[in-house]
């Protein structure tokens, strides 16, 4: 009798000593494609993920969520090859799966919408990806509240688009919501926080409003220098763009001040002049959530009054751009007096050079050297 049931017990216990093993070789392949993926060889970690899909769908069954997150693992070698059109069948897939097993308002489905949204906006299908970021938006102020940190990149993703409809205040006021939630959360010189500086700098940018442009790129260099130092790749690559943006600020100051130059000058102008810098308007008009416009709701748009300690770059609930970009880690970043000063003189020297040559045209070659110079100097800017 005894025996009997033995044997009974082991019949029971082989189907689950076979499971362990299927799910310790699943987490394996995902774990291997994941490895090989980071160091850039592609067909590789594809091929991997491609065997955990097969192995998740024969053994855990096809609806089960380690057969997503295989799809998602392939999705995410292939976007790197920029293989869209094959990775949105996979991410349409797993969404389905997730939202299947979670049900359609969990903070799994709003991070497969998010996934499969940023896919479809890379592969030019815009509109469904704003839907959807929208839908991920939503889900997560309902399923997490709306100061969670995962609602951060959603928010970024809505303000880009917002910026492409020309929709400035709505984009200004989903990155400014997104920098105060990371700023609650992470740490003043985490990446992701250099991260929003530069993209509200970039819209800044955008809208030529010059000063605050330069103002959050400064904070946003300050950061990658105290994090990863002034020769990292990524930290020259954001001080290359703070340079672009005080060139632009430059610029801009100098066509101000030599607005009565002679016509000549004026025929090539070197910006457009934008409008005047504002602080943040949380009555903004928001991205549409439904694909009208809408108002944004103050309760959620305007940036939070909440920050602890840490968040000691937000010196109050607006954003006080003469106010941050004062010296940080002993590296100054504003554009002072002295530096204005010398780029109004330099303009003013160049205009009485100019005036000097004009009056010279009698002598021939004088005038054509001037013309070439500016010209020159046109194509350098």
């Amino acid at each position: 009798m005894k025996t009997v049931v033995l044997f009974i017990a082991l019949l029971l216990a082989v189907p689950q000593i076979f499971a362990a093993n299927d799910e310790q070789r699943w987490q394996e392949l995902i774990r291997e494609s994941h490895n090989l993926h980071q160091k850039q060889q592609y067909d590789t970690a594809g091929d991997k993920a491609r065997e955990a899909l097969r192995l998740a769908e024969r053994r855990f069954g096809a609806g089960d969520t380690r057969v997503a997150k295989s799809l998602k693992q392939l999705a995410y070698v292939y976007s790197y090859q920029r293989r869209y059109a094959e990775s949105i069948p996979l991410l349409r897939r797993a969404l389905r799966i997730i939202e299947a097993n979670y049900g359609p308002n969990h903070p799994e489905v709003a991070g497969a919408l998010s996934s499969l949204a940023l896919h479809l906006g890379n592969h030019k299908e815009r509109e469904e990806a704003e839907q959807l970021y929208l839908r991920a938006v939503s889900i997560r102020e309902r399923a997490q509240g709306p100061e969670h940190l995962d609602l951060a990149y959603d928010l970024m993703a809505l303000a880009r688009y917002a910026e492409l409809k020309k929709a400035y205040p709505a984009a200004e006021s989903l990155h400014i919501r997104a920098l105060k939630i990371r700023l609650k959360h992470l740490k003043p010189d985490h990446g992701w926080i250099a991260e929003s500086w530069s993209a509200l700098a970039r819209l800044y940018l955008e809208m030529e409003r010059y000063e605050d442009a330069v103002a959050a790129q400064s904070r946003a260099v300050a950061i990658k220098i105290t994090r990863l130092g002034a020769q990292h790749q990524s930290t020259k690559g954001y001080q290359a763009t703070l340079k672009r943006m005080q060139a632009e600020l430059a610029r801009h100051t100098a066509a101000e001040a030599g607005s009565t130059a002679p016509e000549s000058l004026n025929k090539h102008p070197l910006v457009k002049p934008g409008p005047a810098a504002r602080t943040p308007d949380p009555s903004a008009p928001a991205v549409p959530r439904d694909g009208t416009p809408t108002q944004v709701d103050v309760a959620s748009a305007q940036p939070y009054a909440t920050e602890n300690a840490r968040t000691d770059l937000m010196p109050n609930d607006d954003l006080d751009f003469n106010r941050i970009t004062g010296t940080h880690g002993g590296l100054n970043l504003r554009i002072g007096f002295f530096e204005l000063l010398f780029f109004l003189c330099t303009a003013l020297v160049l205009w009485r050079a100019f005036r000097r040559a004009r009056k010279n045209v009698v002598h021939g070659s004088g005038f054509d050297a001037v013309q070439d110079m500016d010209g020159a100097r046109r194509k350098k800017r």
